[in-house]
């Protein structure tokens, strides 16, 4: 199966997949819980990221992993999807805070399973 960083339906494609297809995509993926808590990620993202994320499930992405994220333009949307029962965004980010986050772009997405969310992030 081919998936795409702007395949349509891309969370239902990624919610289907096992960990080791989730490694091989050519861009980051992270599943947080409605909290912005960590529960799933896959290898690239974890090697752009330069963390062992195994150690930081169930840890705040926005307040201990990226803070330059931790804002009304990045997380502000991720709460807003959340809160109004539908999380679908896309949009590019940058940040001169963080060299990992210098020129990305976003997608935000519903997972399948209750209370679970998808960040992909493809550096530009």
């Amino acid at each position: 199966m081919t998936t795409t960083f702007g395949d349509p339906d891309l969370a239902a494609k990624v919610d289907a997949m096992t960990q080791e297809e989730l490694n091989e995509l050519p861009f980051g993926v992270l599943k947080l819980d409605g909290e912005g808590r960590i529960i799933g990620y896959n290898r690239l993202e974890e090697q752009i990221a330069g963390l062992d994320y195994s150690n930081y499930l169930s840890h705040n992405f926005f307040t201990e992993i990226a803070p330059c994220m931790d804002n009304p333009f990045f997380r502000g949307r991720f709460e807003n999807g959340i809160a109004q029962g539908n999380l679908a965004m896309d949009f590019e980010f940058e940040s001169d805070l963080d060299p990992r986050a210098e020129h990305i772009r976003v997608r935000m997405l519903n997972a399948s399973e209750p209370n679970a969310y998808w960040i992909f992030i493809k550096r530009l």
